[in-house]
């Protein structure tokens, strides 16, 4: 091979551009909190700024092993742009009344638009700390006839998998959606780690995977090897699917009397 270990060049690039673009979303989000004047607090808007960034750079890492450096930054930008605008949460059909209403869409939205849970935790946010009895919170010790389905949370089609936390008024946020936001580029980042090995190998002067596997002094150990790498990236990604998904849903439909 080359000599050099790919391994600790994509640690060493996620730490630097992980601290690059925190600092960034830091300014970022201070100067989009002063012209909002927003109810929540600044925690919110640098949590879920950060978290975007964090997401939309795995997308680089991943479409960096088979996307031609020339063509890289038009292609995530444009595959970013679009899924966020289609699969984002804010436009129908694919809004985030149709995501709840399959698992499968909630899985397909989660992953591919970054903006999915980056849109729905700043409006849950916002809507969470306007008083009670406004629609969307309520004290259940005063209002014994109102259940969770009858709050506008629901009827919006909003954080319809933790509709416990979210009728509670808080001004300190909504952060169900901060664990898959996260897991999602953590299963990206650790799927491109793996693909690098092999992909693109001839510019890493080394065999062919599949030739260096086969020639390997121990076979068994590098297949052993192998296995758990697919181990490893199943479980992530098997973990990243249960953070989409859990919690129970919230019934919306109820009757009125």
């Amino acid at each position: 091979g080359s000599g050099n270990d790919v391994n600790a060049y994509f640690i060493a690039l996620n730490i630097t551009t992980t601290v690059e673009y925190t600092f960034q979303m830091m300014l970022v989000s201070a100067v989009v909190l002063w012209l909002r004047n927003s109810l929540t607090t600044y925690f919110v808007f640098f949590l879920n700024f950060a978290l975007l960034a964090w997401t939309s750079a795995s997308w680089s890492f991943f479409f960096a092993g088979f996307i031609p450096p020339a063509n890289l930054s038009v292609t995530i930008g444009f595959f970013v742009a679009f899924c966020c605008l289609i699969f984002g949460g804010g436009l129908p059909p694919y809004d985030y009344e149709f995501i709840y209403t399959a698992p499968y869409n909630e899985v397909l939205a989660g992953i591919i638009s970054p903006l999915r849970f980056f849109s729905e935790s700043l409006i849950v946010s916002e809507y969470r700390c306007l008083p009670e009895q406004s629609g969307f919170t309520f004290d259940p010790n005063i209002a014994t006839n109102i259940t969770n389905s009858e709050s506008s949370f629901m009827t919006l089609g909003f954080a319809l998998r933790d509709s416990d936390t979210v009728v509670q008024r808080s001004c300190n946020g909504w952060f169900w959606g901060a664990l898959p936001f996260f897991m999602v580029g953590l299963m990206l980042r650790v799927i491109s780690c793996a693909l690098m090995h092999v992909q693109n190998r001839g510019p890493q002067a080394k065999r062919p995977f599949l030739r260096e596997l086969r020639r390997s002094d121990n076979v068994w150990k590098s297949y052993m090897k192998v296995g758990g790498v697919v181990c490893l990236v199943l479980g992530v990604v098997m973990v990243t699917v249960w953070s989409i998904l859990r919690g129970d849903m919230e019934d919306r439909s109820f009757e009125r009397w």
